[in-house]
């Protein structure tokens, strides 16, 4: 059975262009979630379609995200596996596509949960300032 890949291929080669540019605007202005959310949700959508069109599915593999204290580190990562997302499907090989799309998703998905975490941390850090400031 031969299952169609081109458009899969050309929406990979468009995320990873997005993130490209995202990347190369970043010396001026580091991206934030509103220019990644739309990569991420577009590579999840990529994968679940891959992985419907191959018929493959493996059960829920639980995945412990990366984390760090600077969250755009995970952004160039994320642009390699698009990198080689793109090779492979243009090789045909939708498998390890497959695998390198969900990469991506992975490193995307961990830079908005780091990102989440140190406005997070900022906002406790306020608020216990406020307590503290408040309370002499």
């Amino acid at each position: 059975m031969t299952v169609a890949s081109d458009d899969i291929l050309d929406e990979v080669k468009a995320v990873q262009l997005s993130l490209s540019k995202t990347l190369g605007a970043a010396t001026k202005n580091p991206p934030g979630d509103v220019e990644i959310w739309p990569l991420y949700a577009r590579s999840e959508r990529l994968a679940a379609v891959l992985k419907f069109r191959l018929a493959v599915e493996r059960p829920g593999v639980f995945l412990k995200l990366l984390r760090s204290e600077t969250p755009e580190e995970f952004l160039p990562l994320a642009l390699a596996a698009l990198g080689d997302a793109v090779e492979s499907l243009t090789n045909k090989d939708l498998l390890k596509g497959l695998e390198s799309i969900r990469a991506a998703r992975t490193y995307l998905r961990a830079f908005l949960a780091e990102k989440h975490r140190v406005r997070m941390r900022i906002r406790r850090k306020t608020a216990a300032a406020k307590r503290t400031s408040s309370s002499s």
